[in-house]
């Protein structure tokens, strides 16, 4: 009985998430990175971060978190509507993804991104 709620749960979750549209991976990417990059300039250790943390987000280029966000999905946007073939840029920042979450969770400001 246990297994079938559990199922019947997924299920509805699963439906609720396919009717409320997630975000493309590429902008999860940007979400993630810019939370990431904001964790690891307050946090961050390594000397790539210290020197980073002087200038802020202006070492990307970009004010703050919202424009660094904006930004990124910009050129991912102009990117995907140039590529052949999108399944492998999209594939590129789920991956990517992944990757920055895992480290923010985790505390670790390993790399600039």
């Amino acid at each position: 009985m246990h297994a079938l709620r559990l199922s019947l749960i997924a299920v509805v979750f699963g439906a609720t998430l396919a009717s409320a549209g997630c975000a493309p991976a590429c902008d999860r990417y940007c979400n993630v990175t810019a939370a990431y990059i904001e964790h690891c300039l307050a946090e961050g250790t390594q000397a790539e971060w210290i020197a980073a943390r002087e200038s802020g987000f202006a070492y990307w280029g970009y004010s703050d978190a919202t424009e660094y966000e904006a930004g990124c999905k910009t050129d991912f946007d102009a990117q995907l509507g140039a590529a052949e073939d999108s399944s492998v840029l999209t594939q590129a920042c789920e991956d990517e993804a992944n990757e920055f979450a895992l480290l923010e969770d985790r505390a670790q400001c390993s790399e600039l991104p």
